[in-house]
């Protein structure tokens, strides 16, 4: 896997009104991907972080906005995202990443049953 086998959907599916924003993110619809771990993350104020990659890959859904940029950790090949709510980011297993986020945003990540700690590489995109 690497960098060409990005998933990106933009508005893939979301709805909002003045009581609730709602966005799908797992739909079963991506074939081979089996996410088993969740995690959710709002951020507090404009901020940047990631700069590494993993041994497995990770979906990532968006609710605010967020500007994601992808580096193959092999090739180097670069591309560059600007998430807003609904839109959705498969990133595979050795592809960097880096995500500035705006304040408020949320991100939830889904991914398979992995050891985190161990699997995660530090990579520092400039």
């Amino acid at each position: 896997m690497g960098i060409d086998q990005v998933i990106y959907q933009r508005g893939y599916d979301s709805h909002e009104n003045n009581d609730r924003t709602i966005a799908t993110l797992v739909n079963g619809d991506i074939d081979g991907f089996s996410p088993e771990q969740v995690r959710v993350t709002k951020f507090n104020r404009n901020t940047s972080l990631g700069n590494h990659w993993r041994e497995y890959p990770e979906l990532y859904g968006v609710i605010g906005q967020a500007k994601v940029t992808l580096e193959d950790i092999d090739t180097k090949e670069r591309r560059n995202y600007d998430l807003k709510t609904g839109d959705r980011l498969l990133v595979p297993s050795r592809v960097a990443l880096k995500i500035e986020a705006s304040e408020g945003t949320v991100i939830i990540t889904c991914c398979p049953k992995a050891a985190r700690d161990e699997k995660t590489h530090k990579y520092e995109i400039k």
